[in-house]
């Protein structure tokens, strides 16, 4: 198993966009059942709105986007 994390950051947008708009049918199909069971609206300007309101509870948050990703063997994937 491969890990990377990419910097932390303070935009969401990209982020959203990122999940919402993959390269693969079936990898934006798994993004967007994800975004929807989390966020219960697949509108990107609704959910960066949502996650906006979110930082704003908790005034330490300094760059609350953080992206990681995790690459399996194929033998486990």
């Amino acid at each position: 198993m491969i890990g990377k994390i990419n910097p932390a950051g303070g935009s969401f947008k990209s982020a959203v966009e990122y999940s919402i708009r993959a390269r693969d049918t079936q990898e934006r199909k798994d993004n967007l059942v994800v975004l929807c069971s989390n966020m219960g609206t697949l509108n990107p300007k609704e959910i960066i709105e949502d996650f906006q309101e979110q930082v704003k509870l908790n005034s330490k948050v300094k760059k609350p986007v953080f992206h990681t990703f995790l690459s399996f063997h194929f033998e486990f994937s």
